[in-house]
């Protein structure tokens, strides 16, 4: 069994990624892999430049971000 990462920088449920991700679960999960969906809209996740990283270091939520991704077996985008 793998695990997936969907990637959709879209929050909108009528969205075309959000639909072709829908899809692509639908497929995998009948072959008993699993996709977990990280939204590049997500409110949480701060936008950030390497100079703030420099002052404050990096934000909690973006390396929960990095490693959720480090872990997947393949990426969606």
């Amino acid at each position: 069994m793998a695990n997936f990462i969907g990637v959709v920088g879209s929050d909108r449920p009528e969205s075309f990624n959000q639909q072709a991700l829908a899809l692509l679960e639908g497929s995998l999960h009948q072959s008993d892999h699993t996709v977990d969906r990280l939204l590049l809209a997500d409110p949480t996740l701060p936008i950030y430049t390497q100079i703030t990283e420099a002052d404050v270091g990096q934000p909690t939520q973006v390396t929960q971000f990095r490693e959720s991704i480090k872990k997947a077996d393949g990426l969606l985008f």
